[in-house]
């Protein structure tokens, strides 16, 4: 007893000087003191640069999100227009050869009318398969952060190969609408991972999801 005793009127009795401006200091504040007020959220100081990070990346998502809607129609005209030239119908002028303009054709086995329909299948297929793996690296690995970097560098170049959508090489940025979705995917599934870790306040939360 007397030996445990003393232990315990050691514990007690020790302590542990801590620097005022160690216990003050955190990542968030060490890396506000890098940042302009312009990329603070909401402009306050307080804030997690993450939260942050998460606002300007819901603004990047939605230019991806904009530029599939203006990509979606042109890919369905140019597979309609091949389509029809692989069943010997004059795309300038329908009524010369014979060919209504309801006779859709078929281009690589497929309706053109088909083709986002398609696309959406394979997208969903894959990211079915492929979604777990990235969630268990995400939540069990340190490579969080490689997941969400790499996969938004990949849309990017992606979405620059876009630009160059013609008569042939609409069926290839077709297939690349796969690969989009899918790293669309894990890349939400890393930045959705860090919302968690933002603040531990209720109100707090709503705000930085909002």
């Amino acid at each position: 007893h007397l030996y445990y005793n003393a232990l315990e009127s050691s514990a007690e009795n020790d302590t542990i000087d801590v620097p005022a401006s160690a216990a003050s200091s955190s990542p968030h504040q060490k890396l506000h003191s890098n940042l302009p007020s312009i990329f603070l959220f909401d402009n306050d100081s307080n804030s997690p640069t993450e939260a942050t990070g998460l606002a300007l990346n819901s603004i990047a998502r939605g230019l991806v999100g904009m530029s599939s809607l203006f990509l979606g129609p042109a890919l369905l005209i140019l597979a309609q227009d091949a389509a029809r030239e692989a069943g010997g119908c004059d795309t300038t002028n329908n009524d010369d050869d014979g060919c209504s303009a309801d006779d859709e054709g078929r281009v690589y086995g497929m309706r053109p009318s088909s083709l986002l329909t398609n696309i959406g299948v394979f997208s969903g297929v894959f990211s079915a398969i492929l979604l777990p793996l990235f969630g268990a690296i995400v939540d069990h690995t340190p490579h969080r952060h490689a997941i969400g970097q790499w996969a938004a560098i990949l849309l990017s170049i992606i979405k620059g190969i876009e630009i160059f959508v013609s008569k042939s090489t609409w069926f290839f940025i077709s297939i690349l609408q796969v690969l989009n979705y899918v790293l669309y995917q894990a890349h939400l599934c890393a930045a959705y991972a860090y919302t968690a870790e933002l603040s531990t306040e209720l109100n707090e939360q709503t705000i930085y999801n909002a």
